[in-house]
Order: structure tokens, then C-alpha cells, then sequence
């Protein structure tokens, strides 16, 4: 994708992941994932979605890399 994903003062610890399937939760860490067209994250680690946002054209986990992501 062209554009990066920008959360600031999302919890810290490993960089995230983006990927399908759930979070893992209770390990504190911003995760993302992808469910459908939507791009999930969970900014806390409590393994709930925090935010979800449907980017245009994403059709696919496989499209997004970690570099798609900052995190701070």
C-alpha cells in the first residue's frame, strides 16, 4: 500500500504484526490485522478492536507488510 497506517500512543512493546486471523491479547501490544477489506487494531493489547478502517483496494492480509505501519 502507498500510504503508512499512523497511530501514536498505542501501547508498546513488539512492533505489530499485520495478519489475518485474531489478536492474541493480554500481552500489552498493539497488534493489527486484516479481516475482509478492513484493516483491524487493537492499541492496547486487551485483544479487542480499538480501530478499524477500510482501506481502498484492500482485498487481502498480503498486501500489507509491517512497514505499512508506525506505531509510536
Amino acid at each position: 500500500m502507498a500510504s503508512k497506517l499512523y497511530t501514536p500512543q498505542v501501547a508498546g512493546g513488539d512492533s505489530p504484526r499485520p495478519g489475518a486471523g485474531g489478536f492474541t491479547g493480554g500481552s500489552d501490544n498493539s497488534e493489527a490485522r486484516v479481516s475482509g477489506n478492513k484493516v483491524l487494531v487493537d492499541t492496547n493489547g486487551d485483544g479487542l478492536t480499538d480501530i478499524s478502517i477500510a482501506p481502498t483496494g484492500l482485498t487481502s492480509a498480503a498486501q500489507l507488510t509491517d512497514s505499512d505501519f508506525l506505531f509510536s
